[in-house]
């Protein structure tokens, strides 16, 4: 059974009871009990069990566990998923209100947890952001090479018409031939609107892909630098002495930032 055919074999029962979790720990913090309490919501709201809900998601039962019970913190991209899960079941739609509560709680969770955890969720979002750009763009650059390939069919049907109507004796021959002509013209320039779209759309799509390219060497720098701290490294960024008066956006007239600080 492939994931996609696992994912779409759980089904909840209606009126089904689930089984009760585990109660949240008292010494969770407020965020990190928030968007636990959130995610256990959703979850009702979806009406699997924990292990249907892990298959439904294709993620490990332990993980998705830590993620209900407030010890870890889920990647944006679960979130996306589980409010895709929520619109598929029992007609129930996860309106974008919904959606950005849990964004904002996941990113008050991690704020909670210091700058550079902060930091690895923003990244995280971004990277998720940019591939539905992605995605996006490439069906568009599909759509016009489809349209720009029938305009050019189009086209050529024409030209043929008119050649052979121009070896023909039919009676309305010239006014057929100016009908055709206008059609042929017609297509040929919004083949060229569409060759100008094609190249700009295609230019788009390079430039998300440095950019997604560029994301993930930010999401990995960030990544090293937690790493470096969970293990009570000494940051590389700490061996640099941090002079915020030549920052640029300092605000320097505040009188903050004082020398020696």
């Amino acid at each position: 059974m492939t994931e996609e055919q696992s994912k779409q074999s759980v089904v909840p029962v209606p009126g089904r009871p689930l089984p009760l979790l585990s109660p949240l720990r008292d010494d969770l913090g407020e965020e990190q009990r928030s968007l636990a309490e959130h995610l256990r919501s959703l979850r009702e709201r979806i009406g699997l069990a924990s292990s249907e809900l892990a298959t439904a998601l294709g993620v490990d039962a332990t993980r998705l566990s830590r993620y209900l019970s407030g010890e870890d913190l889920p990647q944006p991209q679960l979130l996306t998923s589980l409010h895709q899960l929520l619109a598929s079941r029992n007609g129930e739609y996860s309106t974008d209100e919904t959606s950005r509560r849990s964004r904002a709680l996941l990113y008050a969770a991690a704020r909670s947890k210091g700058p550079l955890s902060a930091r690895a969720y923003e990244i995280a979002g971004l990277q998720e952001k940019l591939h539905e750009q992605q995605a996006e763009t490439a069906r568009s650059l599909a759509e016009l090479q489809a349209e720009m390939q029938d305009e050019r069919d189009h086209r050529r049907r024409d030209e043929e018409e008119i050649a052979r109507l121009r070896q023909a004796g039919v009676a309305d021959r010239d006014e057929q031939i100016r009908r055709l002509e206008v059609e042929r013209d017609s297509a040929l320039k919004r083949v060229a609107e569409l060759e100008d779209l094609v190249a700009q759309t295609g230019a788009l799509l390079q430039l998300q892909q440095h950019d997604a390219q560029h994301a993930e060497e930010m999401a990995a720098e960030t990544q090293r630098a937690l790493d470096w701290w969970e293990h009570g490294e000494k940051l590389p960024y700490q061996r640099q002495k941090f002079d915020l008066r030549r920052h640029p956006l300092i605000d320097h007239g505040a009188g903050l930032v004082e020398q020696g600080s």
